[in-house]
């Protein structure tokens, strides 16, 4: 959550009530003497804040703990109410829209899947989420329950105005989609709209899990390719809303034509229709490959990961092939970016030991200056959920920071 800024009596009261709310976040069970030990806040401070933060339902009384020493006083046990309000947070992915609604800690709690293709119009987008939020918050509540709806689009987007410019993959969504603007038209004043580009929810999903990392990118791959961007605890868009586009640079001037029109982009290089193809066409020289037993094609990316990971040389050469060009294209990040870590999600997150390390190999061969370093790579452990929990961490930030501000105006 962002910190309020300013050092009077409101501001330090808002800003301690916000890291005492984020360790309850953090903790299941949470005591006034594991606060006291946390931070470096008075006692009579965090008994306070306590008071105000039960008195406004945020957190729970649950009981008491056990004694610390003999004869000494059982403390008093909290919790975080999680479920004072729902998020709501939804990924557009190439061919379904996915779906969640989550408690206040990302906990999901129901979610939903929805097949759609290219040929999607823009009145359909906006009819498939405002249904999607209506069945997704059936049996939890109604809308008056629901803290925001975050919706990862499929395109350049403008995070501010919640529209998205353009998306190659949905053309008949037609220029300048303006889906926050309609959705909130549907679901009320009442309800904040977020609306960026899929991917700057998916970084933020890793932050949980990013061990205090200050600087992080996240880098979607498979049917496109896309980067999120994390610095000191904001994600960035850029002046254009451009930030992250890394698919589209050009890494080879007479490679395959991009969808976005240039040719030889970095998401063309790794498209894991290509890899497919790359397979397919190498079978006359490799009979033997395990690729091909009991199969006359290889049609999923999946066979092609495992058989790496056992050794199979077609599928190691065809995974050290698209490592390489991964290699080129993190160089480019690396080198203009310079983050403490790159996570890869999506399809190759998937793709194991053997590909991460080539991948490694790739980068520390192709450039000198990253040799010698000390680089973290690392492929993500969250699966299909990733856009949806950033969105809903952001939901859940943006209501609770509002809250507090709320009840100290009153």
């Amino acid at each position: 959550m962002k910190k309020p800024r300013g050092n009077g009596p409101k501001n330090i009261r808002l800003k301690n009530q916000l890291i005492i709310l984020d360790l309850f976040r953090k903790k299941e069970i949470i005591s006034a003497a594991d606060i006291t030990n946390s931070i470096l806040i008075s006692k009579p401070t965090i008994m306070k804040i306590l008071d105000e933060l039960e008195e406004n339902k945020l957190i729970k009384n649950i009981g008491k703990g056990e004694s610390s020493g003999e004869g000494g006083r059982k403390p008093n046990l909290y919790t975080f109410n999680a479920v004072l309000k729902y998020c709501v947070a939804f990924h557009i992915f190439p061919h379904e829209i996915y779906g969640a609604v989550t408690d206040l800690n990302q906990k999901i709690l129901k979610d939903i899947s929805i097949p759609i293709d290219s040929d999607q119009t823009f009145r359909e987008l906006i009819s498939t989420l405002e249904g999607a939020v209506v069945s997704l918050m059936k049996d939890l509540g109604d809308i008056r329950d629901v803290a925001g709806v975050a919706v990862g689009s499929h395109g350049i987007t403008d995070s501010e105005k919640g529209i998205t410019f353009i998306s190659t993959r949905f053309p008949h969504w037609g220029i300048n989609a303006e889906i926050k603007k309609e959705l909130t038209g549907l679901l009320g004043e009442d309800i904040p709209v977020f609306v960026d580009n899929q991917i700057r929810y998916q970084v933020l999903s890793e932050i949980p899990l990013s061990d205090r990392r200050q600087s992080i990118v996240v880098i979607e791959a498979g049917d496109g390719l896309v980067a999120g961007i994390y610095e000191n605890g904001s994600v960035k868009s850029g002046k254009h809303f451009l930030a992250g586009e890394v698919g589209h640079i050009p890494l080879v001037p007479d490679g395959p034509v991009c969808a976005c029109g240039s040719k030889g982009c970095f998401e063309e290089l790794v498209q894991l229709d290509r890899l497919l193809d790359n397979a397919n066409r190498m079978k006359e020289k490799y009979p033997e490959s395990r690729l091909f037993e009991k199969r006359e094609r290889v049609e999923q990316v999946e066979i092609i990961f495992e058989a790496a990971n056992q050794g199979d040389g077609l599928a190691c050469r065809l995974m050290k092939d698209v490592a390489d060009w991964f290699a080129r294209g993190i160089i480019s990040i690396q080198l203009i970016q310079d983050p403490e870590c790159i996570i890869i999600q999506g399809k190759y997150a998937e793709g194991g030991d053997f590909f991460l390390s080539s991948l490694k190999d790739a980068v520390r061969s192709i450039s000198p200056l990253l040799k010698e370093r000390s680089l973290c790579i690392q492929l993500s452990s969250l699966g299909k959920n990733r856009g949806v929990l950033g969105g809903s961490l952001l939901v859940a930030n943006h209501f609770l920071s509002n809250y507090l501000t709320c009840l100290h105006v009153s």
